[in-house]
């Protein structure tokens, strides 16, 4: 007995993968590009401040530096620039904004605007 639908579904089937083989093409994989070496003679870039977040309730977060002249790194520097500052710099640590001279440090559990 004659199945038309059988034979539309074969064929709709054969069409599809005929299709799906003709349209697969080699891709080229590119090499990853060699990273520059950093030269910090070359921009203006003498450090960077790193903001580490502490736990939350627990006065915890800190202030490092870190210059890329001599490859230092120091950490807690809010501290030692402030030795007489008991409270720290807060709880949770969250955003560092460079204004000038000045470090804008915003702190998620801190509900007052202190300069130091």
């Amino acid at each position: 007995m004659f199945r038309p639908m059988k034979l539309v579904s074969k064929l709709a089937l054969f069409a599809t993968v005929l299709i799906a083989l003709a349209s697969c093409k080699t891709v080229e994989v590119l090499p990853d590009p060699e990273p520059e070496p950093f030269d910090p003679d070359k921009g203006k870039v003498k450090g960077f401040y790193l903001l580490n977040e502490g736990p939350m309730g627990a006065n915890k977060a800190t202030l490092d530096y870190c210059s890329l002249a001599d490859g230092t790194y120091t950490k807690d520097i809010f501290a030692k620039k402030n030795p007489a500052l008991v409270q720290g710099l807060g709880d949770v640590g969250n955003d560092v904004k460079a204004y000038g001279t000045t470090l804008i440090i915003s702190d998620y559990t801190f509900s007052m605007i202190e300069s130091y």
